[in-house]
């Protein structure tokens, strides 16, 4: 019908670069989770680029939502807590990973060359990372993703979000 393929969460590759649609934490706060604006455009935007291999919608936070993509793709996503875009809603990065609702898109998305610095696609609002990168396990390591704090600490970000079965 000349559409384009759907995204799915196990597309990701190792090298790729992960970027967000928007802020993260505080959806209940400021009542985004009530009137937010679903990221459609830019998901077909980013289906139709043809430099983004996966993306998810944040409904149960970035940290366990990334670590979904990260299982899915059979690959570690690596993400830098001081490159989150924090809504002023949040108090620190594990709020903000571990809040839900956001429904912001989060893309892995090939690399961009070192002589363009532009997002994988245009998007309204405009993209904002990258945030960090996908990776392959080390030895003995689990698929899934982490969380690298402003210290260097990585933390499991399949921790952090909304559990539905808790």
């Amino acid at each position: 019908d000349g559409g384009v393929a759907p995204l799915l969460r196990s597309g990701a590759r190792a090298g790729d670069e992960l970027w967000l649609t928007g802020q993260v934490g505080g959806s209940f706060e400021s009542g985004w989770h009530l009137r937010f604006e679903p990221r459609i455009e830019a998901g077909v935007a980013a289906a139709a680029s043809g430099r983004v291999h996966a993306a998810i919608d944040l409904s149960d936070g970035v940290g366990r939502d990334s670590a979904r993509v990260g299982c899915a793709s059979g690959v570690r996503l690596e993400i830098e807590a001081a490159r989150l875009p924090i809504s002023h809603r949040c108090d620190d990065w594990r709020t903000a990973a571990s809040a839900g609702e956001d429904y912001e898109l989060l893309i892995a998305a090939r690399p961009r060359r070192p002589e363009v610095d532009e997002p994988p696609f245009a998007a309204e609002p405009p993209l904002i990372g990258p945030i960090g990168t996908v990776r392959t396990c080390r030895e003995g390591e689990p698929t899934g993703a982490t969380i690298i704090d402003p210290h260097g600490v990585e933390h499991d970000a399949g921790r952090l979000g909304w559990d539905h079965g808790a």
